[in-house]
């Protein structure tokens, strides 16, 4: 039996929590896992990680039902721009009033990445930076948009996906459906957003000595199965339910 994400996240003790936005459990094991394992440069690490269970299958379900009561002192950075002070269908539910602030790092990381354009997380890292600069007392949630689409790091891909965020999002998958991007390459291009996010943590974790780092994801990402592509919000999705609502959870503590 799995334990609830958002348990953890309001039971337990940490400093700082980094969203990895549709971060599929098996990819991380695979992918991210060994590789912070082994690159962290520390004399001593202690870490645990798991497999948790998320509140829902997209954003807006994830953020709504997990933050439903106050977080003290804790900051949202979101890189995300789903998860903004003016998205109304956000907004008129009144979940951010649980937080001390909300960081809107989007307005100004979204630039050319790859052949494309993406949200960068090193914005949001230096943003978290400035802020444990000014206050020691914080609790930071930092909400990085990688490895969602769009897959920049694949040419063709990149070329297909809608400039407008927002389109090229819904657009994207039913050409994935209709079978006019293979899947196969959907996956390896879906990975490289995974590998590049992954390194990117790797290089400001010295920056973030002494401090207790959880991360998870908000849900994971379907390729095809149960007959389901990408991550719908709530409907009835049967038995691929249960794969997407299964996230990472690692939590470590530098010395």
């Amino acid at each position: 039996m799995y334990k609830k994400q958002k348990d953890i996240i309001y039971k337990q003790d940490w400093d700082i929590l980094i969203i990895l936005d549709a971060c599929r459990v098996d990819m991380f094991e695979t992918y991210s896992l060994p590789i912070i394992l082994k690159g962290i440069k520390f004399d001593r690490v202690n870490y645990k990680y798991e497999r948790v269970v998320s509140e829902g299958t997209c954003t807006i379900e994830w953020f709504v039902k997990t933050f439903d009561k106050e977080l003290k002192n804790v900051v949202y950075l979101s890189n995300n721009p789903i998860i903004g002070k003016y998205r109304l269908h956000v907004q008129s539910r009144e979940n951010f009033k649980y937080f001390q602030d909300l960081i809107e790092c989007f307005n100004f990381s979204y630039e050319p990445m790859g052949y494309g354009l993406h949200f960068r997380p090193e914005h949001a890292f230096d943003t978290l930076l400035k802020c444990l600069k000014k206050s020691s007392n914080l609790k930071f949630i930092i909400h990085l948009y990688q490895p969602h689409a769009p897959y920049v790091f694949d040419k063709l891909i990149a070329e297909i996906y809608v400039k407008d965020f927002f389109k090229g999002d819904v657009d994207f998958w039913k050409f994935v459906q209709q079978g006019l991007i293979p899947i196969e390459r959907v996956v390896k291009a879906y990975i490289k957003n995974l590998l590049f996010v992954t390194f990117v943590i790797l290089e400001y974790f010295p920056k973030l000595k002494n401090l207790k780092i959880l991360i998870s994801s908000d849900h994971g990402e379907l390729f095809g199965e149960h007959g389901f592509f990408n991550h719908p919000c709530p409907k009835n999705l049967g038995k691929a339910e249960e794969i997407i609502k299964l996230v990472p959870l690692l939590e470590l503590t530098f010395y």
